[in-house]
């Protein structure tokens, strides 16, 4: 039976890339899908279940982190995955790989009851973590996938989104076409 949680769609899905610049020009340039997000992870803390590592940001996921956005409002997210595979504990990145799916809920309250859901099945998964335009969950599905349950607290798009410090030449072409529109 269906359970409370009320899924409204895929929040992202997260690429491994092993050219992240070439990868964002085709997305962008050649689909036409409009760059709203990057960042570079930081100190990403290390998201635990009764001792078990679920999800280590620092160590497991690349720090740099571009989402383009589809029609729907849905996002594409790639990681810079270099050339090499990375193993570290039981998590595998492949650099053109599947990183994780992030399904999408309504809000903050529906996350937390869909976490409340979780662990009253015996699924180990996250605390809530705030990424600063979206909070998530994490969790496996039986097969070992990486899952991950969102919902957007702000919309994305404008140049504040757009911050490496360290960028790859597409997010400073992008920041150049969004100052461009908004000074006509």
């Amino acid at each position: 039976p269906r359970g409370a949680m009320k899924i409204s769609g895929v929040n992202h899905l997260a690429l491994m890339s092993r050219d992240l610049d070439t990868t964002v020009r085709f997305y962008v340039n050649v689909l036409g899908l409009p760059l709203v997000k990057a960042y570079r992870t930081g100190d990403v803390p290390v998201w635990e279940h009764e001792g078990n590592v679920l999800h280590d940001g620092g160590g497991l996921v690349a720090p740099r982190h571009y989402f383009v956005e589809l029609g729907d409002g849905s996002l594409l997210a790639f990681f810079d995955g270099g050339e090499e595979d990375v193993v570290k504990g039981d998590f595998v990145s492949i650099p053109g790989a599947f990183h994780h799916l992030s399904l999408n809920v309504a809000d903050e309250e529906a996350l937390r009851s869909a976490r409340a859901e979780l662990k009253a099945h015996g699924v180990p998964v996250s605390g809530v973590v705030d990424h600063e335009f979206c909070l998530s969950i994490y969790l496996r599905d039986p097969d070992g996938r990486n899952l991950e349950l969102s919902c957007f607290t702000r919309r994305v798009g404008g140049p504040d989104d757009l911050h490496d410090p360290d960028p790859l030449p597409i997010m400073n072409e992008q920041l150049e076409l969004l100052r461009g529109e908004a000074n006509r």
